[in-house]
């Protein structure tokens, strides 16, 4: 009797133990970027995310035809930034991990075959990738982005970043020097190589006569927008504000304009 009674209270014991051990909190934030998630993203994101259409105005003629997409870009970012907050709960970030795939990976599949801002969502897409260790991911991903623009110097810096937290040093300081003989007046890339080889990188004079080789900035405005673009990011608003109108696709309410 008295043997069956402590067994019965064990057994409860560990059940709870169990329960306790498997529930983890899982992130109960909205899909969409709250207001304070939004202020450190982009400021083209804010314009882009408002209820407002007549944002897109300062940055859609910078950013071109794929602007069309580009919230999934925004809200990649968000889910990256988030996968960083949730540190801890393997529940959570492994949500903001395909969340954040899942967006970024929408813009390289629908955007036109040239945007300009494929190499930089590539490198977003492999630091993620990276920070979750999926370091073989986040090479092939570096690649594309570097086949979409071989100039692009973060992608040269985030690819050596991975091969050095894998050990692969010799492919890590190779990744600078591929970097560095395309952007050699890139000041990260410099500092990689430096750190890398224990040697100061010598610019080749050629390199500081050239005009320096730029990525086209979104959130740059002419005289002309501005004014707007200003508007656009100063423009306070709730978190409800920001949340597109849900008529977009299934399984993703908020894309706004999604074909």
């Amino acid at each position: 009797m008295k043997s069956g009674f402590l067994r019965r209270i064990f057994g409860l014991a560990v059940l709870t133990l169990g329960v306790g051990l498997g529930t983890q909190p899982v992130s109960a934030a909205p899909f969409a970027p709250s207001a304070s998630e939004l202020a450190v993203l982009p400021p083209f994101c804010k314009a882009k995310l408002s209820a407002d259409p007549s944002d897109d105005a300062a940055y859609s003629a910078s950013i071109g035809p794929d602007w069309l997409h580009i919230h999934h870009y925004c809200f990649g970012l968000n889910f990256a930034n988030r996968y960083f907050q949730d540190f801890g709960n393997r529940v959570a970030q492994a949500d903001d991990l395909k969340e954040a795939i899942n967006n970024y990976d929408y813009v390289l599949e629908h955007a036109t075959p040239d945007f300009w801002m494929r190499a930089e969502i590539g490198t977003q897409k492999a630091r993620i990738l990276a920070a979750a260790k999926g370091n073989a991911q986040a090479i092939a991903a570096l690649q594309i982005a570097l086949q979409a623009n071989a100039d692009y110097a973060p992608a040269y810096a985030v690819l050596s970043d991975v091969y050095r937290d894998t050990g692969q040093k010799a492919k890590a300081l190779a990744s600078v020097e591929q970097g560095l003989q395309r952007v050699p007046l890139d000041k990260p890339l410099q500092r990689r190589y430096k750190n890398l080889s224990g040697k100061a990188f010598v610019v080749p004079a050629n390199a500081i006569t050239a005009p320096a080789k730029t990525t086209p900035d979104p959130t740059a405005t002419s005289k002309t927008d501005a004014a707007p673009a200003a508007a656009a990011v100063n423009k306070p608003a709730a978190d409800a504000a920001v949340v597109p109108d849900k008529i977009g696709v299934p399984g993703n309410p908020y894309c706004r304009f999604c074909p």
